[in-house]
């Protein structure tokens, strides 16, 4: 899970490199999501947007805002993937390498928002 309340950019980044592993067999990635009667949910129950849900699989809808975009989180997602492949094909050092060559960029879209 990618952008549960509490957590700091830093954490994000943590779980992206941890997980761009060549050990890992498979991997997924998704955001907060309230699902009624979760602990998740009776905490932020107000502020849950009823006409956002997810209409197809690996869709990540943000329902509630812990903090960080749709967008970024996203982005962090789509990163974690490409780097675990990476991992897997090239080396667990390449999938870091190619992690630390798109935080710029990634970071950047936090600005936006």
């Amino acid at each position: 899970m990618i952008g549960y309340p509490g957590e700091t950019i830093e954490d994000i980044w943590k779980t992206v490199r941890f997980s761009a592993r060549s050990d890992l067999d498979e991997i997924s990635y998704t955001v907060p999501y309230p699902l009624p009667g979760s602990k998740l949910f009776e905490r932020h129950m107000a502020y849950v947007d009823p006409q956002k849900e997810w209409s197809r699989d690996r869709e990540n809808t943000v329902l509630v805002d812990f903090g960080f975009s749709e967008k970024f989180l996203k982005k962090m997602i789509d990163l974690a993937e490409k780097a675990h492949h990476i991992a897997i094909t090239n080396g667990d050092q390449t999938a870091s390498d190619y992690i630390d060559s798109r935080r710029k960029d990634i970071e950047a879209v936090l600005k936006d928002h």
